[in-house]
């Protein structure tokens, strides 16, 4: 759904240009979005679905970075938050272009994209901000 997310964005190529590569224990990365035909520039996905309450931290952050390699963007989404240390450190990095995107950015997300269908859900004390069933840019 991230890979759906960020393609129906505007990231990529085209609309085959992402691809899952993780899941539960991936090394960090969750997927991959191809800006490009040739694959030279990559934009790494990583996402976190963590009860209400727990946050992301710096420690998650530093393992995502560490993934990167030779990558320089990534953007990484959660249900819940972000520490104000993984904020900082995302903000302080020189090598990497980072773009953190949490509960809150998602619900305040439609100034730039009408998300229709999408209606916040507590499921089982996880928090989905949002269901996309489509997104397309506001006109």
């Amino acid at each position: 759904m991230i890979v759906d997310l960020l393609i129906a964005m505007g990231y990529g190529y085209d609309k085959d240009s992402g691809i899952v590569v993780g899941g539960s224990h991936d090394g960090g990365i969750d997927g991959i979005i191809f800006e490009d035909k040739l694959e030279l520039d990559k934009i790494y996905l990583q996402a976190k679905k963590y009860k209400i309450g727990n946050t992301v931290g710096r420690k998650d952050l530093q393992a995502f970075v560490g993934a990167m390699q030779n990558v320089h963007k990534g953007v990484f989404i959660t249900t819940s938050s972000f520490t104000k240390e993984a904020v900082v450190y995302a903000k302080n990095q020189q090598q990497k272009s980072l773009k953190l995107i949490d509960g809150a950015i998602y619900s305040n997300h439609d100034a730039t994209f009408s998300l229709s269908g999408c209606r916040p859900v507590v499921d089982r004390g996880y928090r989905v901000t949002l269901i996309v069933y489509m997104i397309r840019p506001l006109k």
